[in-house]
């Protein structure tokens, strides 16, 4: 879909999508069906289907599993079949929700950060009025984030100011032209939205589908990490876990169960469900066996987060309590990226702390012995192994392959065979970036990224 159609499509229909009926009684002429208040912006932020989706066409092209030539082409949408071996036009000219989705998010958080400046609330209204406003910062920066990481080359610092970025929509007038700018923009814009965000959001939040400041220490976390500013990154992964600690027994679960992970567990801070791509429901798409083979047998994660249907070996540990696969932030992500960041800072009993944290709650009782290592590239070594078996088909993997590539130590090959034939995609290859849809090159005049 061209951008500017998404901008401008459906804010009345949006807004329906996200509003109770009560709102709608009173405002019968479509024509008059516009936020205008403090409630109304609120609601429309309460759209679950527009805002707690994530993109996750990186998924498709990533090594968490493998599939057959035959269910590839019985099943699948020309997208799922291409991205799987990472074709050069992976989309055959169709749109592309991955890229539709966030820029509806941006649109929509632009609406009501535009509509709330002009509001003037009262003292009873603030904590509303800094919660509304913080949200819609926290989802634009995630939108901005979920696009660079998939639309964009893989951060470097050496590189990410010459690096073609994503447009950075910060009007919800869908007339104002937004070209590429680059990669180092996009990153300041996600940072300076959850910097804004951090004051005005709550310490928590019942509802996990809305943003706390946790949530958004997070994220700051994540785009640190990318960037390889491990000093800021380490720092709001700790004021993250200074607030929200939580971490599942996995011991106290009952892990045979179809889904034995609820939502809104006590490690999930922002709700969100990847997008919703049929390859990932079948029960021909297996779990890579290598992945697999790197757990214990007291490892509580195998029975967790796996499951052999019709004799092949799949995927249930989502974090979603559905079928469907978390794609939002959680605590034992953030104690991975706080004890990697340690071992990069040399600081290997720090690193190794939080990962032993985790651990005792991930194996069974009186089984767990801890991780030791006796130097910071070793404590490095054991982290990212973990973070691998711990963060299977979260969204995850891919942008951890385009960041982890770009270090010889811990580059991977990637290989699918379809049909007898093999193909690869090796270490910064130019596929790491998916295009941008045709149509919105063609609505737009923006650049395309090379394959």
């Amino acid at each position: 879909m061209d951008l500017r159609k998404i901008l401008a499509a459906g804010l009345i229909t949006a807004f329906i999508g996200g509003c109770q009926k009560g709102f709608l009684d009173v405002r019968p002429n479509e024509s008059l069906i516009v936020p205008t208040s403090l409630n109304d912006f609120q609601q429309l932020l309460s759209n679950e289907t527009r805002f707690n989706i994530t993109p996750c066409i990186g998924e498709i092209g990533c090594d968490d599993y493998y599939t057959t030539g035959a269910n590839l082409l019985s099943a699948f949408n020309p997208v799922e079949r291409n991205g799987y071996f990472w074709a050069q036009d992976p989309y055959q000219g169709q749109g592309l929700s991955d890229w539709d989705i966030p820029y509806n998010q941006v649109f929509y958080a632009n609406v009501v950060l535009s509509g709330v400046a002009s509001l003037h609330p009262d003292p009873p209204s603030m904590a509303q009025y800094d919660q509304v406003r913080g949200t819609a910062l926290f989802d634009r920066a995630f939108a901005f984030y979920n696009l660079s990481i998939n639309f964009c080359a893989p951060f470097h610092p050496d590189s990410a100011a010459s690096e073609p970025g994503i447009p950075l929509r910060l009007s919800p007038d869908p007339n104002l032209k937004a070209g590429r700018g680059d990669l180092a923009q996009d990153y300041k814009q996600v940072i300076a939205d959850l910097n804004a965000a951090i004051p005005l959001l709550p310490l928590n939040n019942p509802v996990k589908d809305f943003p706390c400041k946790g949530a958004a220490y997070g994220l700051l976390a994540r785009a640190y990490l990318d960037m390889q500013q491990y000093s800021q990154a380490g720092a709001y992964a700790d004021s993250c876990l200074q607030l929200d600690p939580g971490l599942m027994d996995y011991n106290q679960l009952s892990l045979g169960s179809t889904y034995p992970f609820p939502k809104y567990n006590e490690e999930v801070l922002f709700e969100s469900e990847l997008y919703n791509y049929g390859l990932f429901y079948s029960t021909l798409t297996r779990v890579d066996t290598t992945l697999y083979a790197s757990y214990a047998p007291n490892d509580l994660r195998r029975k967790g987060f796996f499951v052999v249907r019709a004799g092949n070996l799949n995927f249930k540990g989502t974090y979603s309590g559905v079928h469907t696969r978390f794609g939002g932030i959680a605590t034992d992500e953030i104690y991975l990226i706080r004890a990697e960041c340690e071992a990069r800072q040399g600081n290997t009993a720090s690193a190794l702390r939080d990962l032993n944290t985790l651990l005792e709650n991930r194996y069974a009782t009186g089984t767990f012995i801890p991780d030791t290592a006796s130097t910071p590239d070793q404590a490095l070594s054991l982290v990212l192994a973990e973070r691998r078996k711990e963060l299977p088909f979260r969204g995850l993997r891919w942008n951890d392959l385009r960041r982890l590539n770009q270090d010889p130590r811990f580059a991977t090959m990637l290989e699918r065979i379809v049909n007898g034939q093999v193909y690869t995609l090796a270490p910064n290859d130019p596929r790491y970036t998916w295009p941008i849809p045709s149509d919105e090159i063609q609505a737009s005049g923006i650049a395309q990224n090379p394959r």
